[in-house]
């Protein structure tokens, strides 16, 4: 899923939530840094395997490293203390989305998918930045 997608996403169902916040943290879940391939073996594959219940891991590329949910809620915990945790969450749940799209009606079409939400999450977001300069 795009980066614009998850931040959409994540803003529409958390709106207090800073886009920094977003942006910070799914950039760290998407680009491990070397200390998180340290934890990630160190928790070991076993723990990756019990805590990978959406099946992000097993598809490999960058999901391999910290799309795990013992990982995600550590590294989304560390970078924010009050949001981090829901935030962190929802990106997996929004990668697990994406895998289920891809899986349904192939890579192309889920592109498209994803373009005509990223336009409606857009609009949403445009409509109600108007509504709040009224009051």
């Amino acid at each position: 899923m795009r980066r614009r997608t998850h931040i959409l996403m994540t803003r529409n169902l958390f709106p207090r939530v800073p886009i920094d916040d977003i942006e910070k943290i799914g950039s760290r879940l998407d680009n491990p840094k070397n200390i998180d391939m340290i934890t990630s073996n160190f928790f070991g594959q076993d723990s990756r395997q019990n805590t990978d219940i959406f099946g992000l891991t097993k598809r490999g590329g960058h999901r391999s490293i910290n799309h795990d949910v013992a990982s995600a809620l550590l590294i989304g915990y560390m970078s924010n203390q009050k949001y981090g945790v829901e935030i962190a969450m929802t990106h997996l749940l929004e990668d697990h989305l994406s895998n289920m799209l891809i899986d349904q009606v192939g890579i192309d079409q889920k592109e498209v998918l994803e373009s005509l939400l990223n336009m409606s999450l857009s609009q949403k977001m445009k409509s109600k930045r108007r509504k709040a300069r009224w009051f």
